[in-house]
């Protein structure tokens, strides 16, 4: 396990929970806000049935694919705060899928509640979620990863999907 220089990490400030976190409750507070204003953003095209089972669905297999991604981090003790470096790199388990399934377990389980309630807000802040993550923290993480890791990295991005 090499060491790892504490001023050397991603830079990437506001973690990936407290970003979900903060797309949830924008998308909740916008909806609420729009409604106050009679303005209706419900998705009533797609039946009651149908967007509570999709969007259990996608809840389910995204916490479980996101808890297994942690599983895979807690097994190895890797760093999970994004502005800390690392010594290891994980590349098992849910990470052998996708490079980033916590990830991508967050996006689609705010998409899921998106579904679900039948609420275009949040499935809008589902989708500024992953903007976030995908042209914000991911590049980020990857640049340091690449540094730190050299090519064990790039053979690992080369082998496996960003998303899945």
């Amino acid at each position: 396990m090499r060491e790892t220089d504490e001023n050397d990490h991603p830079g990437v400030y506001i973690a990936p929970p407290l970003a979900f976190l903060i797309a949830f409750f924008g998308g909740v507070f916008a909806g609420m806000g729009l409604d106050a204003m009679l303005i209706d953003t419900h998705l009533w095209l797609l039946p009651w049935a149908l967007a509570i089972f999709a969007g259990f669905a996608l809840i389910a297999v995204g916490l479980a694919f996101a808890l297994w991604g942690a599983e895979g981090f807690f097994r190895r003790s890797a760093e999970f705060r994004t502005y800390r470096g690392t010594t290891v790199l994980v590349t098992d388990g849910a990470h052998g899928y996708s490079r980033n399934p916590m990830y991508l377990g967050l996006a689609m389980s705010l998409l899921g509640l998106g579904i679900a309630c039948r609420a275009l807000t949040l499935i809008i802040a589902a989708l500024a979620l992953f903007l976030y993550l995908d042209r914000y923290v991911i590049p980020r993480e990857e640049s340091y990863l690449a540094r730190r890791f050299g090519e064990d990295f790039e053979d690992y991005r080369a082998r496996i999907r960003k998303w899945i």
